[in-house]
């Protein structure tokens, strides 16, 4: 009688029983059987707990750029950021973040490309350099934008104090600078400008909704909610924004009123625009041919060692009138002008070269031909302005313009200054002064 064997169940065939060895399996069966011969090797425990002790400075190389950073913001004076402090000792409340640490901060970021307040806030937790900036304090986004935009005039101090500390090492001379201008695309979208009558019909708009809210607002039975509070803030805003975009288009009316360009070739000023979001931001046509929302930032740069002396902007996409205003505030801010101006001949103009006389700088650019209708003598200055660039000296200096001019803006794009994110013209100009103090900071590193 033949027996017919019996398969195990499944629960016998893939589970052992208590204390009962398991089968290898198939990555075990090429194990040597052999007690003696078993493979021994180190496994990965990932929940073990660590107690770990170092020191926060050991962790940066000496050489490393957040030191120089840190050395160059304690040689600064920022007793203008201390004064506004106002917890004093003896008295209860937060004291809030070291401005020397904000200051740092803001400098290596933007030598390191960021300029992001939440990517630096981000960025102060997880990457060294940073962490060793901050030395344990901790930073939010908040405390990082307002201190990076909310002191513009504060900001524009402390490029001055550096430049004049560089004055004092030889590192700047005032003789000899350039300027030129560079377009940044602004933060506020091609569809946010709108003409003239379009924004009085939004701004109309704008001023029923601050009214509304401010009924409710008054309302006794009503709750003013911190949602309330926002719309009320949201809506004031937008008001301010439209009305300043109603100034900026009348600005621009009147610049396109007054041009001397030819009839056929003007604009008419009745289809001026600006912008619902940026009313500073105007319409530039950009170096790839396009035109878009852009500020035209001004960079003055002294030829002894490539220091940014001064920063600005210009009102519009021409760089034409912006070399008399750069040279006064050089003046107010150093108490002399440099001795000679190099620039392009986007700032040819008969009134920028009288001026520039008139304050005793030389000024090389490059020369227009005369009018064959120009029958009047020109005024001495122009005469000596063309007297001095028909010379062999003259053209030799003016070659110098690209080599210090379009490498300060080949650092600041490579530094991030492509799109600005922030809006209005006295937040963009704090941007451009801590391009220039980051960029002041490491050429005297590299000096040194």
């Amino acid at each position: 009688m033949s027996m017919v064997p019996v398969m195990p169940s499944t629960m016998n065939l893939f589970e052992a029983s208590e204390g009962e060895e398991q089968s290898p399996g198939p990555a075990a069966q090429d194990e040597p059987t052999v007690e003696g011969d078993r493979p021994r090797f180190q496994r990965a425990v990932r929940d073990q707990e660590e107690v770990e002790i170092r020191s926060l400075d050991k962790t940066l190389p000496l050489d490393h750029t957040a030191r120089m950073v840190w050395s160059a913001a304690e040689k600064l004076d920022l007793s203008a950021f201390y004064k506004s402090i106002r917890a004093v000792e003896g008295h209860v409340g937060r004291p809030p973040i070291d401005p020397r640490i904000l200051f740092a901060l803001w400098v290596y970021a933007t030598l390191d490309g960021v300029g992001s307040a939440r990517q630096l806030a981000d960025l102060c937790e997880e990457s060294t350099p940073y962490r060793w900036l901050c030395g344990g304090v901790g930073v939010n986004h908040h405390a990082l934008s307002d201190f990076r935009t909310g002191h513009a005039a504060k900001i524009r101090q402390l490029l001055i104090q550096h430049v004049a500390s560089l004055r004092a090492t030889g590192l700047v001379e005032l003789r000899r600078v350039t300027q030129d201008g560079i377009k940044v695309r602004a933060s506020a979208g091609a569809g946010s400008f709108r003409r003239e009558g379009k924004l009085r019909a939004l701004l109309h708009e704008a001023e029923d909704q601050v009214a509304l809210l401010e009924r409710q607002a008054k309302d006794p039975a009503g709750v003013r909610t911190r949602e309330q509070a926002a719309k009320e803030r949201a809506a004031q805003e937008r008001k301010d924004n439209l009305e300043a975009a109603l100034e900026a288009v009348g600005r621009v009316q009147a610049a396109r009123t007054k041009t001397k360009v030819a009839y056929k070739d003007r604009r008419d000023p009745s289809e001026a625009r600006a912008s619902t979001t940026d009313p500073d931001a105007r319409a530039m046509r950009m170096s790839d041919g396009g035109t878009r929302p852009a500020y035209n930032a001004q960079f003055v740069t002294d030829t002894k060692a490539g220091i940014v002396v001064d920063v600005g902007l210009a009102e519009s996409s021409a760089d034409q009138p912006e070399l008399p205003p750069r040279l006064d505030a050089i003046k107010e801010a150093y108490g002399e002008v440099p001795a000679e101006a190099i620039v392009d001949a986007g700032y040819f103009t008969r009134a920028t070269i009288e001026h520039a006389s008139a304050v005793g700088t030389k000024l090389y650019m490059p020369v227009r031909e005369r009018r064959r209708a120009q029958k009047k003598r020109e005024s001495e200055a122009m005469e000596a302005y063309r007297a001095r660039m028909a010379t062999p000296e003259g053209q030799a200096i003016l070659k110098q313009r690209g080599r210090w001019a379009e490498w300060v803006h080949a650092l600041a794009r490579n530094r991030g200054l492509t799109r600005l994110v922030v809006r209005g013209r006295c937040k963009v100009l704090a941007v451009l002064a801590w391009y220039a103090i980051a960029h002041n900071i490491a050429v005297a590193a590299s000096q040194s």
